[in-house]
């Protein structure tokens, strides 16, 4: 842009000019006036002159200088003379002739009355007196000067410039008379004006061709600057087009900046429309005399609706005078406050519709808003346009990555592989669980078919299904088989659909679920399904077994009673006993694997345990175990039929992993966890067993799903042995885990809360066996014949008065009975499966509604049943599982009433 100086310094000349030109004016005008001036007297003076020279001094030594004069001839003859003068010389009103005597000044004669006499005025009669002669004309007689020159001066007869001269005498010495010719000054100021008149015609002449020039000059400034400022802002606007708009922001400052150094306003500002039109927010503002950036807020259109209107009605608004414009006085009050002029501002349009505003503003001095201003506003406007569609633009291509990216984050965190197919059956866009399933990257996989990873005839299937939903457009569900990276066959379900974008090119979208472990699991399933109908058999089977078992071991253990002196009898009923309790352990274990058992807890030594089950695990096998057994071991409070199982289940591990030339280490230790202790239990004191093998140890791969249920790596396995001994020891309370490294063997670690007490009650337990011997009433309710006989023998033989009845409503209507008359059962002892009538749980809750302080104990053959377990909580204060002996029967009941006495 042209600097303002330029155009300034331009108008500067020619003012300067024309001011020249009228100083020389007057200058000038003034000179000529002087000059005219002198002309005149000279001219004057000459004719005066000429005239004194036809003055005859002896003629006017004739003349009185009174009204004689009248009839002399001389008087009549100058009269005339001077009367001819005057009429002859338009410019001279007055000739004259005058006496000096007396100390006066006289008339001799004149030129009137000629042409140009006023009437009205008085004639100079001979002899008479100049009253109001011009200073400086009695010197002229005196001194006889002979160029004296006077006016303006006013007599009664008018204002006159005059010239007088001396006449002499013949000696020269005298003057005679004085002979003067008066010029009008009207006249004289005429020709002077006229004079000074020409001059200023010339200076006027003059001024008028430099104003000529002037805005010749000036039209050819306005358009070269016209053309210069186009330039410029066209220069700009291209600058700015060619620069990186990719950052809003920066874009919009670097655009407000050099539209407001390039017009040279105060103040640029961007402005955008809010979604519903109803506001105006402002992105940026520069100030250039600051040459700062900052953000003024926002303009509601509630507040400024003329305003608003205004921008909606037109493209533009150029208001050189902003505070009395009507379509923006409605800001005064930012106007004032900002001391604001005028404003520009031109809509900005994106998609036919405003998009927001450029706003010029100049302060403390109105900006006349020329054409390539509003041109130059229009232009940044059309160049915002394209940085707002810029910026839409790239938050779209932004919005389109996010979704890109969120769809890829989506698609990647489903388990489930998903993959997209062109027509031609390429991969154009898997997620990360496809790639994991054939354990390649992303870009491995792309770009590429079916048949570079999968056997010829999995491809082929898997094509035909593609070719079959391109055809018929519609979903497809397949079940199939594919092969993974590890050359696994798997069983899958895959899904696929068509998919057609906007150009109309066909793709294939599938989503995989393997459901190879779903099979397996159905599998299982109904494999566990027979377990289940088996295991319910099996349970009732051994509840019926132990009822038989109790008849059994029942009978035999009071057939040792009676034939302690016979030693080879007594070792043969032992012998029986023993095969009984391993019988009873046949059954403990149809009672877990019917139901996962429900421990009933009590007093262990768990070394004893360890070596008896492990010893009998290992039978019949060549593995030799180590005990390293601590011989003060806590004792521990467990279902000893349940971890037996535990330990059975390691060991047949430990023998499977080993083979026959293996070795097992085995070894028991107190320890006591606290809070520094690394130990994912909670803190206290535990007894530790384990169990460690040379065998080849576990893979790393396999070592996280060891305790799954159903996990296995043998052919022939379950996969529940690990399973269920993790479950047993979870329900005791304790901990366990495996360590292993590969080629290392395999170490299982079990935590048991060590006991708090070493014995049921004991010393309870010394009171009992005094009483041992004592008489109780006892009731005994049992639907088993076989089962009471020795129930009932075993516990007369203790001297205790025992009632048999089959069934609940029964025992409740003798124990009514006994307390109609002031009596009662010392204690009952109750089965919990009763075939006809109240089982043990129903008759226990009528019992103590009977009886609240009734003692009874629980005998059953079903170990795994709750009530055995917690006993107490159904009001029993003992619990004792068939089949046992009379000795387990009796201590039982002598903890009890040693329990109620204490």
């Amino acid at each position: 842009m042209i600097n303002n100086s330029y155009y300034k310094n331009i108008h500067l000349f020619f003012a300067a000019v024309i001011i020249a030109i009228i100083a020389g004016g007057f200058y000038f005008s003034d000179a000529a006036g002087k000059k005219t001036t002198d002309l005149l007297k000279a001219n004057l003076l000459n004719r005066t002159k000429v005239l004194s020279s036809l003055i005859d001094c002896n003629e006017i030594k004739t003349l009185k200088g009174s009204l004689e004069d009248l009839s002399s001839e001389v008087y009549l003859t100058y009269k005339r003379m001077f009367f001819k003068n005057c009429n002859s010389q338009t410019d001279i009103r007055y000739t004259y002739m005058m006496g000096f005597k007396n100390d006066g000044i006289f008339f001799f004669a004149d030129s009137e009355p000629d042409a140009k006499a006023d009437p009205a005025k008085p004639l100079a009669m001979p002899g008479e007196i100049y009253q109001d002669p011009p200073q400086g004309l009695k010197e002229v007689f005196e001194k006889g000067l002979d160029n004296y020159t006077v006016g303006p001066y006013t007599d009664r007869w008018g204002t006159f410039f005059s010239t007088m001269l001396p006449v002499f005498d013949l000696n020269k010495k005298d003057v005679v008379c004085v002979i003067g010719m008066d010029m009008d000054a009207h006249d004289w100021d005429y020709q002077v004006f006229k004079s000074k008149l020409s001059v200023w015609l010339l200076a006027l002449t003059l001024i008028v061709a430099i104003l000529a020039i002037y805005l010749n000059v000036k039209n050819q400034i306005r358009k070269s600057r016209k053309i210069q400022n186009k330039l410029t802002y066209q220069q700009a606007a291209l600058k700015l087009a060619k620069q990186d708009n990719s950052d809003f922001k920066k874009t919009l400052e670097r655009i407000a900046k050099t539209a407001a150094e390039t017009i040279e306003v105060s103040r640029t500002s961007v402005w955008r429309f809010n979604e519903d039109f109803s506001k105006l927010i402002c992105e940026t503002q520069y100030d250039l005399q600051s040459d700062t950036f900052k953000s003024v807020g926002s303009l509601m259109a509630l507040d400024y609706p003329d305003y608003f209107k205004a921008l909606n009605s037109g493209r533009q608004i150029a208001a050189s005078a902003a505070r009395e414009n009507e379509k923006t006085r409605c800001l005064g009050e930012y106007l004032n406050s900002e001391n604001i002029f005028s404003l520009l501002d031109t809509m900005i349009w994106l998609h036919g519709r405003p998009a927001g505003v450029l706003c010029l503003e100049q302060a403390n001095a109105p900006k006349r808003w020329q054409e390539e201003d509003t041109d130059f506003a229009l232009t940044i406007s059309d160049l915002l346009s394209l940085v707002f569609e810029a910026r839409e633009r790239v938050q779209a291509e932004k919005d389109l990555q996010d979704s890109k990216e969120y769809l890829e984050k989506i698609i990647n965190s489903v388990a489930d592989p998903i993959f997209v197919k062109d027509a031609s059956h390429r991969f154009i866009l898997v997620n990360n669980a496809f790639a994991n399933l054939l354990n390649k990257n992303y870009y491995e996989i792309v770009g590429k078919k079916d048949c570079d990873f999968f056997p010829p005839n999995q491809v082929m299937v898997f094509e035909t299904v593609d070719d079959l939903v391109l055809e018929t457009g519609g979903p497809n569900i397949n079940e199939e088989q594919l092969t993974d990276a590890s050359g696994m066959i798997r069983n899958i379900i895959t899904k696929k659909t068509l998919y057609t974008d906007n150009e109309g090119r066909r793709y294939i979208v599938g989503v995989i679920r393997d459901i190879t472990e779903r099979k397996k699991m159905d599998e299982e399933r109904a494999k566990m399904s027979k377990i289940e109908s088996i295991g319910i058999l099996a349970g009732g089977i051994a509840h019926d077994f132990n009822n038989i078992l109790m008849g059994i071991l029942g009978n035999i253990s009071l057939a040792k009673n009676r034939c302690i002196q016979d030693q080879k009898t007594h070792e043969i009923l032992s012998r029986a006993e023993a095969v009984v309790h391993k019988a009873r352990g046949l059954t403990e274990q149809l009672i877990t694997f019917s139901k996962g058992g429900i421990p009933i807890k009590k007093l262990c030594a768990l070394n004893d345990l360890v070596k008896s089950t492990v010893q009998f695990t290992l039978s019949g096998s060549k593995i030799k175990p180590f005990f390293d057994l601590d011989a003060a071991l806590n004792m521990v409070e467990i279902d000893d039929g349940q971890f037996s199982q535990v330990i059975a289940n390691i060991i047949i591990n430990a023998r499977q992993a080993t083979g026959d030339n293996g070795e097992i280490h085995i070894n028991t230790r107190n320890i006591a966890t606290h809070a520094d202790t690394e130990f994912p239990h909670r803190i206290g004191n535990y007894v530790k067993l384990s169990i460690k093998d040379n065998g080849p140890g576990i893979k790393r791969e396999n070592f996280a799903k060891i305790f799954d249920p159903y996990f296995t790596t043998k052919p022939t396995g379950s996969g529940l042995g690990l399973f269920t001994s993790y479950s047993i020891v979870s329900k005791h309370g304790g901990y366990m885990r495996a360590i292993s490294n590969p080629g290392e063997g395999a170490l299982f670690e079990i935590y048991l809360p060590a006991a708090e007490r070493t014995e049921d009650n004991p010393g309870c337990l010394q009171t009992s066996a005094k009483r041992a011997g004592g008489l109780y009433n006892i009731l005994v309710m049992d639907d088993e014949i076989d089962t009471l006989a020795p129930i009932c023998d075993m516990l007369s033989e203790r001297g205790n008065v025992v009632t048999l009845v089959e069934n609940g409503d029964a025992a409740l209507k003798l124990y009514a009975e006994k307390m109609k008359k002031g009596q009662k059962f010392d204690l009952v002892i109750v089965d919990i499966v009763i075939r006809n009538g109240l089982g043990g749980m129903e008759f226990m809750k009528k019992l103590l509604e009977l009886d609240p302080r009734a003692c009874a104990i629980i005998s059953s053959g079903r170990a795994d049943d709750k009530m055995m377990a917690d006993y107490r909580q159904y009001g029993f204060y003992g619990a004792i599982a068939k089949p046992y002996k009379a000795e387990e029967l009796n201590e039982l009941i002598a903890g009890v009433f040693a329990e109620i006495k204490c």
